[in-house]
Protein backbone atom coordinates (compact mmCIF):
# COMPACT_ATOMS: atom_id res chain seq x y z
CA UNK A 1 0.00 0.00 0.00
CA UNK A 2 1.49 3.22 -1.44
CA UNK A 3 0.44 6.34 0.75
CA UNK A 4 0.89 9.60 -0.74
CA UNK A 5 2.78 12.28 1.76
CA UNK A 6 1.89 15.48 -0.34
CA UNK A 7 -1.92 14.67 -1.20
CA UNK A 8 -3.37 15.96 1.84
CA UNK A 9 -0.89 19.09 1.57
CA UNK A 10 -1.70 22.31 -0.98
CA UNK A 11 -0.15 22.01 -4.40
CA UNK A 12 1.38 25.78 -3.86
CA UNK A 13 3.31 24.45 -0.87
CA UNK A 14 4.66 21.12 -3.06
CA UNK A 15 6.02 23.22 -6.08
CA UNK A 16 8.02 25.99 -3.72
CA UNK A 17 10.64 23.48 -1.96
CA UNK A 18 12.46 26.64 -2.02
CA UNK A 19 10.44 28.64 0.72
CA UNK A 20 10.17 25.30 3.20
CA UNK A 21 11.80 26.37 6.46
CA UNK A 22 15.06 24.01 7.04
CA UNK A 23 16.37 23.22 10.60
CA UNK A 24 19.31 24.62 11.12
CA UNK A 25 22.30 22.11 11.51
CA UNK A 26 24.47 22.98 14.36
CA UNK A 27 27.17 20.75 15.17
CA UNK A 28 28.14 20.43 18.84
CA UNK A 29 31.12 21.19 20.20
CA UNK A 30 33.18 19.31 23.13
CA UNK A 31 32.91 22.96 25.12
CA UNK A 32 28.97 22.88 25.01
CA UNK A 33 28.78 18.47 25.77
CA UNK A 34 31.10 19.59 28.81
CA UNK A 35 29.29 22.16 29.79
CA UNK A 36 25.96 20.35 29.68
CA UNK A 37 27.30 17.24 31.54
CA UNK A 38 28.98 19.67 34.26
CA UNK A 39 25.30 20.92 35.06
CA UNK A 40 23.82 17.97 34.76
CA UNK A 41 26.19 16.80 36.89
CA UNK A 42 25.78 19.93 39.36
CA UNK A 43 21.44 19.36 39.38
CA UNK A 44 22.13 15.63 40.21
CA UNK A 45 24.08 16.65 43.22
CA UNK A 46 21.56 19.38 44.55
CA UNK A 47 18.88 16.83 44.04
CA UNK A 48 20.37 14.02 45.90
CA UNK A 49 21.49 16.59 48.68
CA UNK A 50 17.85 17.65 49.08
CA UNK A 51 16.54 14.78 49.21
CA UNK A 52 19.10 13.12 51.45
CA UNK A 53 18.29 16.36 53.48
CA UNK A 54 14.62 16.33 53.57
CA UNK A 55 14.90 12.67 54.69
CA UNK A 56 16.62 13.99 57.67
CA UNK A 57 14.01 16.75 58.31
CA UNK A 58 11.07 13.88 58.00
CA UNK A 59 12.66 11.80 60.79
CA UNK A 60 10.83 13.35 63.86
CA UNK A 61 7.45 12.66 61.82
CA UNK A 62 8.41 9.11 61.28
CA UNK A 63 9.31 8.45 65.05
CA UNK A 64 7.80 10.14 68.22
CA UNK A 65 8.28 9.96 71.70
CA UNK A 66 6.32 6.08 71.87
CA UNK A 67 8.49 4.40 69.54
CA UNK A 68 10.07 1.51 70.49
CA UNK A 69 13.61 1.31 70.47
CA UNK A 70 13.53 -1.35 67.39
CA UNK A 71 11.48 1.48 65.60
CA UNK A 72 14.09 4.19 66.49
CA UNK A 73 16.82 1.88 65.41
CA UNK A 74 15.16 0.96 61.95
CA UNK A 75 14.47 4.44 61.27
CA UNK A 76 18.70 5.65 62.43
CA UNK A 77 19.73 2.64 59.94
CA UNK A 78 17.37 3.60 57.13
CA UNK A 79 18.53 6.98 57.18
CA UNK A 80 22.52 5.94 57.67
CA UNK A 81 22.11 3.89 54.78
CA UNK A 82 20.41 6.65 52.60
CA UNK A 83 23.22 8.66 53.54
CA UNK A 84 25.98 6.54 52.62
CA UNK A 85 24.35 5.70 49.46
CA UNK A 86 24.55 9.07 48.23
CA UNK A 87 27.34 10.21 49.49
CA UNK A 88 29.12 7.14 47.49
CA UNK A 89 26.95 8.18 44.62
CA UNK A 90 28.23 11.28 44.93
CA UNK A 91 31.61 10.16 44.88
CA UNK A 92 31.19 8.69 41.15
CA UNK A 93 30.32 4.97 42.41
CA UNK A 94 28.09 3.65 39.43
CA UNK A 95 26.96 0.85 42.00
CA UNK A 96 25.95 3.38 44.33
CA UNK A 97 23.77 5.32 41.19
CA UNK A 98 21.94 2.11 40.72
CA UNK A 99 21.33 1.56 44.65
CA UNK A 100 20.39 4.98 45.02
CA UNK A 101 17.64 4.65 41.55
CA UNK A 102 16.29 1.88 42.60
CA UNK A 103 15.49 3.63 46.22
CA UNK A 104 13.91 6.58 44.59
CA UNK A 105 12.31 4.33 42.33
CA UNK A 106 10.84 2.28 45.43
CA UNK A 107 9.77 5.02 47.04
CA UNK A 108 7.84 7.35 44.28
CA UNK A 109 5.59 3.99 43.69
CA UNK A 110 4.87 3.19 47.28
CA UNK A 111 4.47 7.04 48.13
CA UNK A 112 2.99 8.43 45.05
CA UNK A 113 -0.18 6.09 44.86
CA UNK A 114 -1.12 6.83 48.45
CA UNK A 115 -0.94 10.59 48.11
CA UNK A 116 -4.45 11.71 47.75
CA UNK A 117 -6.06 9.63 50.73
CA UNK A 118 -2.88 11.05 52.94
CA UNK A 119 -4.29 14.53 51.75
CA UNK A 120 -7.54 13.55 53.16
CA UNK A 121 -7.03 12.64 56.65
CA UNK A 122 -3.72 14.44 56.67
CA UNK A 123 -3.00 17.45 54.82
CA UNK A 124 0.19 18.48 56.44
CA UNK A 125 2.04 14.79 56.43
CA UNK A 126 0.67 14.52 52.83
CA UNK A 127 2.65 18.05 52.16
CA UNK A 128 5.44 16.18 54.20
CA UNK A 129 5.31 13.26 51.78
CA UNK A 130 4.52 15.31 48.27
CA UNK A 131 7.93 17.03 48.73
CA UNK A 132 9.85 13.87 49.92
CA UNK A 133 8.35 11.82 46.39
CA UNK A 134 8.97 15.08 44.18
CA UNK A 135 12.71 15.10 45.48
CA UNK A 136 13.05 11.70 44.89
CA UNK A 137 11.42 11.64 41.54
CA UNK A 138 13.57 14.78 40.64
CA UNK A 139 16.87 12.46 41.55
CA UNK A 140 15.71 9.48 39.87
CA UNK A 141 15.02 11.55 36.32
CA UNK A 142 18.51 13.11 36.83
CA UNK A 143 20.32 10.29 37.99
CA UNK A 144 18.41 8.58 34.78
CA UNK A 145 19.63 10.79 32.57
CA UNK A 146 23.42 10.98 33.80
CA UNK A 147 23.71 7.17 33.34
CA UNK A 148 22.27 7.25 29.74
CA UNK A 149 24.56 5.96 27.11
CA UNK A 150 26.08 8.48 25.00
CA UNK A 151 25.83 8.53 21.44
CA UNK A 152 29.37 7.61 20.03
Amino acid sequence: MHIDENAALPTRLIENEDARIATPVRKRNFGDVRADANRLRRALAASTCMMVAWSLFEVPWEVDTDSSLEQWAAVITAKALLMAVAWLSLQGRRIARYVLLFVCLTSVLAIAPELPGEFVNAPWLAVLSSVECLAKFATLALIALHMKPRMR
